[in-house]
């Protein structure tokens, strides 16, 4: 998928992110820094926000974050004793792991093209 077919129908939002992460920086563009382009970018692009906002330096911090609160929970499923419990904390990971994973690849998909 290259969005530089279309971009100004279906590839308009992945340029439009794009441009968003490539001025960034290491320290971003600061909190409430307003992007005019893409109106909901605070709710339903949190991560290219915050990105966007705090810079790359925070992404990696929060994917580091992630990365560690999933494996404490893939951890937690061993020390479980209950299969009910087990199936609880399975299907938490898995919805966790899922959609955060979703939106990590939907930012990725930008610098591949």
């Amino acid at each position: 998928m290259n969005p530089y077919v279309d971009p100004l129908d279906s590839g308009w939002i992945y340029i439009q992110i794009s441009n968003l992460l490539h001025s960034a920086g290491l320290w971003g563009q600061g909190f409430l820094s307003a992007f005019k382009t893409i109106t909901y970018m605070d709710d339903r692009l949190i991560f290219v926000y915050l990105i966007y906002s705090f810079g790359w330096v925070l992404g990696i911090i929060f994917l580091a974050l992630i990365a560690f609160f999933a494996i404490r929970i893939t951890r937690m499923i061993k020390r479980v004793n209950d299969s009910y419990g087990k199936q609880i904390i399975t299907s938490f990971l898995a919805i966790f792991s899922l959609t955060f994973f979703r939106k990590y690849f939907n930012v990725r998909r930008v610098f591949t093209n």
